[in-house]
């Protein structure tokens, strides 16, 4: 996806003066505008930077249709700034036009990480953005610390802009939360636990002196912050890793054990070597409650408490052999990130063996699995040990972990799904080695997760050849569409999203295909013909107008809606029961333009932080128009970067589309990687695939622990389905405040504590019980 947007909150601030709304003290650092400075200012694109009295006026052009498409922008070098000293910046900027305007702020930092955030602005509005830089967006992660240029970009394709921008400053407003501040803590946290362990004697003489001159380092490098922004991921983790590893130490003594096992919830970031920080206490048993019809999983961590590498046997053990089969674990691998951090994301299944090697002082990160979807598995409580066993050591060093397995009494498997998953996964395209040669295993996983709304991509298109009147010059050749189709349709029927590809700035488009010019009436005569034919094709192949739905164009800037509005008026004419599919982030400034608009849409799926957050008023502008599905969606490259929270952006989509009575979301999940040559696990090197949730190997597809959230946020909203299906039902009024809660202030806390994970573990295991108590409520 072309636009990648997010949202920012804006903060009301005074102008002209050093102190900010709410007692913010700012520190202005330069007035950018007050002049135009051609070594810091630079006009791209034929954008046009001009000194207009105190404002430096930005204009962005026009674009014929055909002319290749750009991103004009103006672009400020803050190569020499030090982001690390600052909480965020305020921009004065103002609409000066009689239309509104949308606007990008871009960041570009030290990795060319592109990051933005949308904003919406009203005719003649001026206002003072603040961005602050500790806030989460769901645009993803920017590294703030080491942001080389801003620009201001206009959205493309759009109509001509103009903007007056007039200052842009720096503010500290608490020195704590700045990035050189949290450092700073952090180095003092470490500082004062090597104290201790060397008072109380824990550590030896080699490892004191590698971490003295390690905390050396970094305090003369905190001392003196100038440039520290590159370097602040490795200072991170050089002193996460001596606090860690100290930590281990004082476990060892505490707990006189070689070894610790410990939980944390689903969804909970894996850093190696800071996981450990986030450590409360031994488990003392793992407890997993599951619908039949379901996989469910619970996190186990190893951490290591000695200085010799353990090599451990992992296994399950029960006297119930019924639940055996069932029972599986996977390794979280960690891959390099975008922002060069190590993160853990791939599941890796243990060997035949279980065998697990944790380096001295290391964690490693355990999937338990239940599959309760693939095995027969009766309502009931089951009980398992996980035997842990040091292969160095013998039989004699093994350690069990009880674990509590229960099986609740629905099947999530015989509930119709109604909330629409979509996955752009490009099965088919020929530039994917993700699925080349597997794409039938991935399928059956796309469906096994969830995943019931399929692209059929422009290279399965049924194009026809057509003479210069708009006639078909020769029948249409369907025999590879059909075999696609064939192929999407073998289990559960999912809703095929066919994609056309109209834009005139793509060199595939139909336009271009067909040598017509486009808008002429040829070319309308043309499209009607081959749409004809081919929606009746399909009705011969079985396929009514509730199984497909055509999907014009990749995200319709303004001028491409009147071209979106020209086809769908054909195909409306052709047959009004054939659904057609946009997922634009705008709409017209005219009401009667959006009425027509809306005439010739049934499906409309924006990206969630250039639509709906972007602009307040668009989700409840469509919800004027009934019997339309209202969709939304994310994808995000550098997904797997120190920064960006997985479980809110993975996970919690599916709940905020609950929330805002939406029916649907989307993400990439198999699509195509940049190159032959990227490699997946080094998002370092190209990551412009870092959206791509499984990790393509000898022995096959891997999943990643982003697409084990996604499966989960299906699993979710059929837990919501079924509540609300028993609210309905139940003569109970304590079950019905119960379930109430859990549809509505349980679910909106969950979306607020985004940050924590464990809400929501809680809140499906409370689910689940609200459900089983309605239906034994019904016997």
């Amino acid at each position: 996806m072309r636009i990648l947007l997010g949202i920012v909150y804006i903060v009301a601030i005074l102008m002209g003066s050093p102190t900010a709304a709410w007692g913010e003290t700012v520190t202005v650092l330069d007035h950018f505008s007050i002049r135009k400075d051609t070594t810091k200012w630079s006009a791209v694109d034929k954008a046009e930077i001009d000194l207009e009295g105190k404002a430096l006026q930005i204009r962005y052009p026009q674009y014929a249709p055909g002319e290749p498409a750009r991103w004009p922008r103006a672009t400020r070098e803050v190569s020499g700034t030090d982001f690390t000293q600052f909480n965020g910046l305020c921009i004065d900027l103002e609409n000066p036009t009689a239309h509104s305007q949308f606007l990008q702020l871009g960041f570009l930092d030290g990795n060319d990480s592109q990051g933005q955030l949308g904003y919406w602005f009203g005719p003649g509005e001026r206002r003072t953005l603040t961005v602050r830089f500790d806030e989460s967006h769901p645009s993803g992660h920017v590294d703030w610390s080491d942001v080389q240029t801003l620009d201001l970009m206009r959205t493309q394709p759009a109509r001509p802009m103009t903007w007056n921008l007039y200052r842009i400053e720096f503010f500290t407003d608490n020195p704590d939360k700045t990035f050189a501040g949290q450092l700073n803590e952090l180095y003092k946290k470490t500082a004062d636990a090597l104290k201790q362990a060397k008072a109380s004697k824990l550590i030896s003489e080699a490892f004191e002196n590698r971490a003295t001159q390690t905390m050396q380092r970094w305090g003369q490098a905190l001392r003196q912050p100038r440039g520290l922004a590159g370097q602040m991921e490795k200072c991170e983790t050089e002193l996460s890793a001596i606090h860690g590893h100290v930590r281990t130490l004082v476990l060892a003594r505490q707990l006189a054990s070689p070894l610790v096992a410990w939980t944390v919830p689903l969804g909970t970031a894996f850093r190696p070597s800071e996981a450990l920080l986030q450590y409360e206490r031994p488990a003392e048993e793992i407890s997993v409650y599951a619908a039949s019809g379901q996989y469910e999983e619970s996190l186990v961590r190893l951490t290591n408490l000695t200085e010799n590498v353990q090599d451990l046997r992992l296994r399950f053990r029960s006297a119930d052999t019924v639940i055996l089969p069932s029972l599986s674990i996977r390794r979280n691998q960690s891959v390099k990130a975008e922002d060069k951090s190590i993160i853990g994301d791939v599941l890796v299944p243990l060997d035949e063996v279980g065998a697990v090697s944790v380096a001295p002082f290391q964690t490693v990160e355990l999937w338990l699995r239940v599959d309760a979807k693939n095995h027969l598995l009766a309502s009931d409580r089951y009980c398992s040990d996980l035997e842990i066993v040091d292969l160095r050591r013998g039989a004699e060093s093994a350690m069990k972990l009880p674990v509590s397995i229960t099986i609740r009494n629905f099947d999530l498997a015989s509930v119709p799904q109604q909330f629409k998953v979509q996955a752009w996964a490009e099965l088919f395209a020929g530039r994917s080695f993700v699925v080349r040669g597997n794409e039938q295993a991935a399928l059956k996983n796309l469906l096994d997760y969830g995943i019931n709304v399929l692209n059929l991509e422009p290279d399965q298109m049924p194009w026809p050849k057509l003479t210069p009147a708009g006639d078909l010059a020769a029948p249409i050749d369907y025999r590879l569409h059909d075999q696609t189709l064939t192929f999407l349709r073998q289990k559960g029927s999912p809703l095929i999203l066919i994609f056309m590809n109209l834009d005139d700035n793509n060199p595939a488009n139909w336009g271009l295909r067909s040598g017509l010019a486009a808008g002429s009436p040829q070319w309308e005569r043309g499209l009607q013909t081959w749409l004809t034919d081919w929606t009746q094709h399909l009705r011969s192949q079985g396929l009514t107008t509730r199984d497909y739905a055509l999907y014009l164009t990749d995200e319709p800037g303004p001028e491409e809606l009147d071209r979106y509005r020209t086809v769908g008026r054909i195909i409306r004419a052709i047959d009004p029961s054939i659904q057609i599919y946009i997922n634009a982030g705008e709409i017209y400034d005219d009401p009667k333009l959006n009425d027509a608009l809306m005439e010739v849409t049934d499906i409309w799926q924006p990206d969630e932080t250039v639509g709906f957050a972007a602009d307040p008023d668009l989700l409840s502008t469509l919800k004027n128009y009934p019997g339309k599905q209202l969709w939304v969606y994310a994808c995000r490259t550098a997904m797997r970067s120190r920064q960006c929270n997985a479980h809110d952006y993975y996970r919690l989509m599916a709940w905020r589309a609950m929330r805002d009575g939406l029916s649907g979301i989307g993400y990439w999940s198999y699509c195509a990687a940049a190159s032959e040559n990227e490699d997946l696990w080094d998002g370092t090197r190209e990551p412009a695939s870092g959206a791509v949730l499984v990790y393509p190997t000898e022995h096959g597809v891997l999943s990643s622990v982003r697409w084990e959230l996604i499966r989960q946020s299906v699993d979710d909203t059929k837990y919501v389905q079924l509540l609300r299906q028993a609210a309905g039902q139940t003569t109970s009024d304590a079950l019905r405040s119960r379930i109430e809660a859990l549809c509505s202030a349980r679910l909106v806390e969950i979306i607020v504590n985004r940050d924590d994970p464990s809400i929501i573990v809680q809140w499906r295991i409370d689910a689940g019980q609200a459900i089983e108590d309605s239906l034994s409520e019904k016997k």
